[in-house]
């Protein structure tokens, strides 16, 4: 398991400050680049639980529903952009998001990866190795503020959803691509017909089926910060969105966007 190192948001509501600090560990670590991780496979899901408090006690129940009702106006983000079933629950003081993912599956893993590994001359370790899941990421936040009950419901959406803006950009993506990046994940979906042919044509196996996955995982222009550069660069003024939690339903229109 790895931690992430605290974060603290401040921003001002109603003449006074709101802190929030927001505390993040996630299982399955891997040390070794050439490791691929991937997200559970079925009947297997992806464990997001949130563990909100404010003022140090854990938050109220109608708190954590007004916050569970957000988020489930933003599943879009989940069930469009990263192509993941979503489910949603309230457990005590936490809310936990169960998310199936709609790409990789066991017999996608064993056919592009686990057996291609076995005719790879140079790879001397076993194949249970090379593969490891992200099942379970946990994130802890503590709201501070002198008079909570004077706010807002937005006052604590936009903490949240700029935290995990933040936590996808420069963490979350950058170990776990083929979990977490929108874009590596489409990219590997676009492509995914194409490992057979390029493989079979180069060396008439699939030998290179793990490689061709890797140049995805490897390729950085795949990150939300370089899609912030590039687009800053090339002066485009389109919005990357991480509407995570919505106060409202989004509309067609803004679905369109």
């Amino acid at each position: 398991m790895i931690e992430f190192d605290p974060v603290c948001l401040k921003s001002k509501e109603n003449g006074s400050i709101l802190l929030s600090i927001w505390r993040t560990r996630c299982k399955g670590e891997i040390t070794n680049s050439e490791i691929f991780i991937l997200p559970p496979v079925y009947p297997k899901f992806l464990i997001i639980k949130f563990k909100f408090y404010i003022n140090d006690l854990p938050s109220s129940y109608d708190f954590l529903y007004n916050i569970k009702c957000c988020f489930e106006n933003g599943k879009l983000f989940w069930e469009e952009q990263l192509s993941y079933t979503f489910n949603i629950a309230i457990d005590s003081n936490e809310i936990t998001l169960k998310l199936g993912c709609k790409i990789w599956t066991a017999e996608k893993i064993a056919t592009l990866i686990e057996q291609p590994s076995e005719l790879l001359v140079y790879n001397n370790n076993s194949l249970t190795s090379k593969i490891d899941f992200v099942p379970q990421v946990e994130i802890t936040v503590n709201f501070i503020h002198e008079s909570i009950l004077e706010l807002e419901l937005h006052s604590f959406v936009n903490q949240i959803n700029e935290y995990l803006a933040s936590l996808f950009i420069s963490q979350l993506e950058f170990r776990y691509p083929l979990v977490f990046s929108t874009v590596a994940r489409k990219r590997f979906q676009m492509v995914e017909s194409q490992i057979g042919p390029i493989s079979y044509s180069l060396t008439e196996s699939s030998a290179l089926f793990p490689n061709i996955i890797q140049c995805i995982i490897k390729d950085k222009t795949s990150l939300t910060s370089y899609q912030i550069i590039g687009k800053f660069k090339r002066k485009k003024t389109d919005k990357i969105r991480f509407d995570i939690l919505l106060e409202n339903t989004p509309s067609e229109k803004d679905v369109a966007k």
